[in-house]
């Protein structure tokens, strides 16, 4: 059976193109991909509503409370080239998210930290995301979302 679907991001949902019923079911990468792009208009309008970029913003989220990081960590977090996480930290910087200073070990070494208001806007940041409509996560009952939290907390194990 061929399954021929529409892109549609005025529904907030992407849409495979011309896969069999079977592909589509076994293929977790691209579902995966595919629920990302569902909650992408939502995510832009987070990042948009703070005058940030989406990596911006998950910049801001990937830092952790009373923790330092320097900036080439924030790069492999981010799976992005150096160069762009400047960019990245240089926005943060000038709306008073992150501090950047160098390390006491190695001055060529940058190291960053949220500062207070980084810490709230994180705090609302993850909040919004953990109630956002896309995906429904109502469709699913308690023990499948703790299972799929579980599954994909195993699958991140391995990454920064």
């Amino acid at each position: 059976m061929k399954i021929i679907w529409e892109f549609h991001f005025s529904k907030n949902r992407c849409i495979l193109i011309d896969m069999n019923d079977g592909e589509i079911r076994k293929n977790i990468p691209w579902l995966i991909w595919q629920l990302f792009f569902s909650a992408k208009p939502e995510l832009y309008g987070m990042s948009e509503a703070h005058d940030l970029t989406i990596l911006q913003m998950f910049a801001v989220c990937l830092l952790e409370p009373d923790h330092e990081v320097p900036m080439n960590s924030l790069s492999g977090m981010l799976h992005c080239d150096a160069s762009n996480v400047t960019g990245i930290v240089d926005k943060l910087v000038s709306l008073s998210l992150v501090n950047r200073q160098e390390s006491t070990k190695d001055r060529r070494i940058k190291i960053i930290k949220l500062t207070v208001d980084g810490l709230i806007l994180r705090e609302e940041l993850l909040k919004r995301m953990s109630s956002m409509s896309i995906p429904d996560l109502s469709v699913l009952s308690k023990q499948e979302q703790e299972t799929l939290s579980g599954l994909l907390l195993k699958l991140l194990a391995d990454k920064p």
